[in-house]
């Protein structure tokens, strides 16, 4: 149980429908591009290799099903992604993303959490819609719509994001910017 295994409310999840995204409707919710690389444990840049039926999980008739999404990792921007540099995204199959970003050869910019039940090197998941966002011809594509997060991260170019990431990485070791606790948690 991948997602459900840190207790975290499956991402994209919400009892109101696509209105009700923000903090109210995830485990995670992110104001600024510290906050959401100090609360990840990789942020990378990747093509889409595979999408995949993921594991299925719960009782008959209520069964949960996943997808993984397999990436390339072309560069890591954060944290550490060992040989071989390919990482397993879990999904969840019946939420679509605001855009979709599981197709095969899709570039993505994605900000993850490694799966605290799977094996070293294993699965990671996106902790919220604001973690994946899709990168046509090195234009970062806003992961949510009417977001300022997801906005501002858009109106970068993959440089201004690389130089954010770095620029955030010495307050995150010092302590001064630490990782957020999901809602609620």
């Amino acid at each position: 149980m991948a997602v459900f295994a840190l207790g975290l409310i499956p991402v994209g999840c919400s009892t109101g429908g696509p209105a009700s995204r923000g903090q109210a409707a995830s485990a995670f919710w992110f104001a600024s591009v510290p906050e959401i690389v100090a609360t990840s444990d990789v942020v990378v840049l990747g093509t889409v290799t595979d999408v995949r039926d993921g594991t299925t999980e719960g009782p008959p008739g209520e069964e949960i099903q996943h997808l993984d999404a397999e990436i390339r990792v072309e560069e890591v921007l954060y944290g550490w992604v060992g040989p071989p540099s390919v990482l397993t995204i879990q999904t969840l199959r019946f939420v679509a993303p605001p855009r979709e970003w599981r197709t095969e050869g899709a570039t993505v910019l994605a900000f993850l959490k490694r799966s605290a039940d799977a094996p070293s090197g294993g699965r990671y998941y996106p902790m919220n819609d604001q973690s994946v966002y899709l990168v046509e011809s090195g234009d970062i594509q806003s992961a949510v719509e009417a977001d300022p997060l997801s906005e501002r991260i858009a109106s970068m170019s993959l440089d201004e994001i690389r130089a954010a990431i770095a620029a955030a990485v010495p307050a995150i070791e010092a302590g001064s910017v630490t990782p957020q606790p999901p809602v609620g948690g």
